[in-house]
């Protein structure tokens, strides 16, 4: 990833009627990077999405694209640099090898041009035995895997992908993000993801802006984003599930601690101060559930409380304890843990310091 802006976005704004969609938007992305933009429904991602792409307008603002002002005397030249992947399959009602070739064909590429570039296309896909079949006969999987190389085969230098895999099963989703990895990899395309899927912002991006209400709350790289977010929207949008108000009592040689209805809790002190109001946020995959009066493994940091509830969810059995206020733990779902965890169980939840949050304010 260098340098070179590839997308400026300064102080965007979209309005439609009295929603704004997008409030003074700010954003930066560089060459070879990939960017994933997360948020809520309604969040503003798919207006944020047409306006990179120019099939909108912001209502106030300034869009470049490549260094350049995005302006009726530039966007041509600008939209043949740029390719889009929506959410919904789109695929014409011709064979497969046509649906791949249609983007070279309207940019004047020779017939043989196109048959020898589409052919080579379908074989790096493992699908060159799809070319003659009609579109309209592929699996969602499938379909989605054709549109994306459709996009490819055109070279864009700013790939925009609203929702890819949203539709798709595990399988395919995995297909389609090895596409994404390959095409960042070979030819250092600038990539923009909206997605849903926050392990998939996970696995693929560079940097993550999460998008609420409009408005960009953080941008940083995924351990940033998921680990340390700048607001309690932030966090339990990226799934922290115990957020404690509370304030902060002393700060000393790095280290806070806070006042909660829970007790005393020690974290990593940041840029608070004695005084301030903060909310201490635990991701519950990190809280460690024993039994009261049987030791406290880790660290020793931690409080009791009794079990209120227990579900299992799959793999995890998800424990909420009340220790003043609700905490809760996900644990391995081990035979029987349910039952030692019953609920009115007393039990001890506790945690590394260096795995505990504070948001200000």
């Amino acid at each position: 990833m260098s340098e070179e802006q590839v997308v400026g976005l300064d102080r965007i704004t979209r309005v439609y009627g009295e929603k704004r969609a997008l409030d003074e938007v700010s954003l930066s992305v560089f060459r070879g990077e990939i960017l994933a933009v997360i948020g809520p429904s309604g969040a503003g991602k798919s207006t944020l999405m047409r306006i990179c792409d120019m099939l909108e307008e912001p209502s106030s603002g300034e869009v470049t694209l490549f260094g350049m002002p995005v302006m009726k005397k530039t966007r041509k030249i600008l939209r043949e640099r740029v390719g889009i992947l929506f959410q919904k399959t789109v695929l014409f009602d011709r064979s497969v090898a046509d649906n791949v070739g249609i983007g070279l064909r309207y940019r004047g590429c020779s017939r043989d041009d196109i048959n020898g570039r589409v052919a080579e296309c379908l074989k790096s896909l493992g699908m060159e035995e799809y070319g003659c079949r009609s579109a309209r006969t592929l699996s969602g999987g499938e379909g989605q895997r054709i549109a994306f190389a459709r996009v490819l085969l055109t070279g864009p230098d700013l790939l925009l992908l609203d929702e890819p895999t949203a539709n798709l099963d595990p399988l395919a989703t995995k297909m389609l993000e090895d596409m994404i990895r390959t095409e960042n990899a070979q030819h250092n395309t600038t990539i923009i993801l909206n997605t849903h899927d926050q392990s998939q912002g996970m696995r693929l991006a560079d940097r993550i802006a999460v998008l609420m209400d409009g408005k960009i709350v953080q941008t940083g790289t995924p351990d940033e984003v998921f680990y340390h977010p700048a607001t309690v929207a932030a966090a339990r949008f990226v799934g922290f599930q115990t957020l404690i108000e509370g304030s902060v009592l002393t700060v000393a040689e790095g280290c806070a601690t806070v006042s909660t209805g829970a007790g005393l809790i020690r974290a990593p002190a940041g840029s608070v101060r004695s005084g301030d109001a903060v909310t201490v946020a635990l991701r519950s995959e990190e809280i460690t559930v024993s039994l009261s009066g049987t030791g406290t493994p880790g660290s020793g940091e931690g409080v009791s409380g009794t079990v209120c509830s227990v579900r299992k969810l799959g793999p995890v059995i998800e424990i909420t304890a009340d220790c003043g206020v609700l905490i809760t733990a996900l644990v391995p779902a081990r035979q029987h843990v349910a039952d030692v965890f019953a609920a009115g169980t007393r039990v001890h939840l506790s945690w590394q310091v260096s795995q505990v949050h504070l948001i200000s304010g």
